[in-house]
């Protein structure tokens, strides 16, 4: 019953087209990185992918958005890490043994010795972090000896191998940024400039000897050992060997015709070698010899890093394209780099909305692409291209009454009917003025959009116009913007901007609804999504305020938990449980252009609970059951981070937590600054935001009348004591609305308080 943005609904006819190639499944669903939720396209996962280690058949990956992965059988199947690193990760290091890892990006890193299951250390360079801290690169030749390399020439030592003992030792030569440093032991390593100077040092970075020029070398970019004496540096134009530990190098042809652009190397022995490139990322170079030869071999998509598990199995992931971008395509090859094969799924363009149909079967689509699953959005089946026939068409809505038969409109008004379970397509109507298609059964489809609500009981052949409130058939009064139609139980909601409609007669006739008042007006508020659960439940969101009403309209009353303003999507499975999707990031940073996070209840809106889902804008919601839910997030070329999520859980992931929020007194008899407290169970580190807004009174017509207008939230943030209390004053003029809210970390749930309200007396 999920439902998508109304205002939106003309402009994402034309949104990304294409459609995503499934494959079989991996053995594991992958969770994103701050919550509980998981891919279901692509597969293995979705978040851009910047490097990946092996020690034997363990493996670690790490990405964008906090991404760390692990797997445990040579890279087949991958399950997901949770992080508290909001950022892109980009250093990865396995710590001499399979369960010891760091990985980070920005100014922190972290440390985990048992497989990422905790974590038993941080560093981080600067209280505020800015590009001169940024951690280049980490190097941990056994558990108890690392060093790390930051963007401004320092190099740390790291006592006894502890992330939070960083010894200050003696800085690279300041004559260019370095990108890349590896040792070989506790004493003994080399850092690689982005200009083309390579350092060595033999005293545990005491000092520093600068052994290969710029004059002799192109800009460098990677560098791997695999023993104490054979190494390899890769960079633009650029391809190095050593076999005495790095004191001297020598050039490596790059054979005539192969991409110069090289990026990452790495080896499997001292013979065989795979070295990525920045752009296109398509094939890699590859010797079986030792650097006397290479060729190119080509992979069935841009990858940007690649490790060895064995001399025969490889693995690839991302692809480093034009603009820094990363995707998050798998390959891996068994024949030591010769051939490669693809795990999951591959990204194409996108979608555009998801419709759920049943508690485990929805539908995905957008351009010509169909996709289905049946098993609550773990997997998708390509349905086939609709031939659609014109190149603008796009597939507007879909409706499926039966496992056989269904429906699709595009957007230039083409009914299409398959009764082959979406193989085959027929067109049975054209130049249908409609938004939204709804089947309630193989028969009987219904037209939402420009010229009111149009029925059909002949499968789709004849459309004639249905009685609409208060208007007689085929009046387009009021109806021009209905733009949706949705299931509520047995009765269906149709709904626009200023139109929400029911039926409990499966379309034939329709009753106007009552939409949101506006203040002490009466005045309707333009909707912006409405999701129904029954003939009188139903929740809307209305200038990104959540509202709801349990009598068809009468009243409606505002959700203030949200604590938000931006809601744009919403999903309800019953009266209790659903979904909001909003753009605040709740304490997290700055908010992202599209947003990224969910908002989830399970107690009819009284507490919300915050769940970081994904650095990019989801755009559909639909709740398939009472913890099943499918999460759009776009797929477009520029941004390959996108997919398909789904939760079984109800998005929540960790120990059960629990806000709330006290005051003195609600009732204040002036103005005022009070102290608001709340306590977060359990306690510890970590920050909470607290949403605020108050409203004011003005005197819109003279002679004292007063007028009620609500502030918009504003946020601050608290931290929070090892006992779990925090507090924050703030000041309260008329009516003031506090609600508390935590985005979980690695270890505790998200949660969310109550709506807590003070009143001071009125300015009039």
């Amino acid at each position: 019953m999920g439902r998508w943005s109304l205002r939106r609904a003309a402009r994402l006819a034309t949104a990304a087209t294409g459609i995503w190639l499934t494959a079989a499944a991996t053995a594991h669903a992958v969770t994103v990185p701050h919550s509980g939720w998981e891919w279901g396209l692509p597969q293995p996962q979705g978040n851009n992918l910047r490097e990946v280690e092996f020690a034997g058949n363990r493996a670690y990956a790490v990405g964008a958005f906090g991404t760390l992965l692990r797997s445990d059988d040579g890279g087949t199947s991958w399950t997901g890490i949770p992080t508290d690193a909001p950022a892109e990760l980009s250093v990865l290091e396995i710590a001499g043994r399979p369960d010891a890892l760091v990985f980070g990006g920005e100014c922190e890193l972290w440390r985990s010795d048992d497989g990422g299951r905790t974590l038993s250390g941080s560093f981080r360079s600067q209280t505020t972090c800015d590009s001169s801290g940024h951690v280049v690169d980490a190097s941990f030749p056994s558990p108890d000896a690392g060093y790390v390399v930051l963007r401004d020439n320092r190099v740390l030592r790291m006592v006894g191998g502890r992330l939070s003992s960083a010894d200050p030792a003696t800085p690279v030569p300041n004559v260019s940024y370095p990108v890349a440093m590896e040792f070989v032991s506790a004493s003994t390593g080399v850092v690689l400039t982005g200009t083309g100077t390579i350092f060595r040092t033999t005293d545990g970075a005491a000092s520093w000897t600068q052994v290969v020029s710029a004059d002799d070398v192109g800009e460098l970019a990677s560098v791997h050992f695999v023993d104490a004496s054979t190494g390899y540096a890769a960079g633009n134009q650029t391809w190095l060997k050593t076999s005495n530990g790095g004191a001297s190098w020598q050039p490596l042809a790059i054979p005539p015709g192969a991409n110069r652009q090289l990026q990452q190397i790495r080896c499997a022995d001292a013979n065989t070698c795979l070295i990525t490139n920045y752009f296109p990322g398509t094939d890699l170079l590859r010797t079986g010899d030792g650097g006397a030869t290479a060729a190119q071999v080509a992979t069935p998509t841009a990858v940007g890093s690649v490790a060895f598990a064995s001399p025969a199995r490889a693995v690839a992931v991302g692809a480093r394209t034009a603009g820094f971008a990363y995707r998050s395509a798998t390959t891996v090859s068994d024949d030591g780099g010769l051939t490669w094969r693809q795990i999951g799924s591959a990204p194409a363009h996108g979608f555009a909305k998801v419709r759920a149909k049943t508690q485990n079967t929805a539908f995905a689509f957008g351009g010509r692409g169909l996709v289905r699953t049946s098993d609550g959005g773990r997997t998708w089946l390509t349905l086939g291209e609709i031939p659609l026939l014109r190149g603008d068409d796009r597939i507007l809505d879909v409706s499926f009454p039966a496992a056989t038969v269904g429906y699709v409109l595009d957007n230039n008004g083409r009914v299409r009917r398959s009764a082959s379970g979406g193989t085959t397509w027929q067109v049975v109507s054209e130049r249908q003025f409609a938004y939204a298609l709804h089947a309630p059964d193989p028969s009987t489809v219904l037209l939402i959009g420009s010229r009111g609500i149009r029925r059909s009981t002949d499968g789709g052949r004849h459309f004639r116009p249905a009685t609409v409130g208060r208007f007689a058939p085929g009046s387009t009064r009021e109806l021009a913007q209905l733009t949706d139609v949705d299931q509520a139980g047995s009765a269906l909601v149709a709904s626009g901007p200023q139109a929400l409609y029911l039926s409990q007669d499966q379309g034939r006739t329709w009753r106007e609804l009552r939409r949101p008042g506006r203040g002490l007006l009466p005045v309707r508020r333009e909707l912006d999504a409405v999701d129904f659960v029954s003939a009188r439940a139903g929740y809307a969101v209305s200038g990104g305020r959540l509202f709801f009403t349990r009598d068809g309209g009468r009243p409606w009353r505002e959700v203030v938990a949200t604590g938000v303003d931006d809601v744009y999507d919403l999903a309800f499975s019953t009266e209790q449980s659903g979904w909001l999707a909003v753009k605040e990031r709740f304490g997290r940073g700055p908010a992202s252009e599209d947003g990224s996070y969910v908002l989830r209840t399970t107690n009819g809106g009284r507490e919300w609970r915050p769940q970081l889902v994904s650095e990019r804008a989801i755009l559909s919601l639909a709740a398939i059951g009472r913890t099943g839910l499918i999460a759009f997030n776009p797929v477009r070329p520029t941004s390959p981070a996108s997919g398909v999520l789904y939760t079984h859980s109800g998005g929540d992931s960790g120990a059960a937590s629990a806000l709330r929020l006290t005051t003195g007194l609600r009732r204040l008899p002036r103005r005022a600054r009070i102290t608001v407290r709340g306590r977060l169970v359990p306690g510890g580190s970590g920050r909470v935001t607290i949403a605020y807004r108050g409203d004011f009174f003005v005197d819109l017509f003279g002679g004292g009348r007063q007028q009620r207008r609500y502030a918009e939230w504003q946020y601050a943030s608290a931290r929070v004591g090892p006992d779990g209390t925090f507090s924050r004053r703030f000041p309260v003029d008329g009516t003031a609305e506090f609600v508390a809210l935590f985005p979980g970390d690695r270890t505790r749930r998200p949660a969310g308080s109550a709506a807590l309200e003070v009143t001071a007396e009125s300015p009039f």
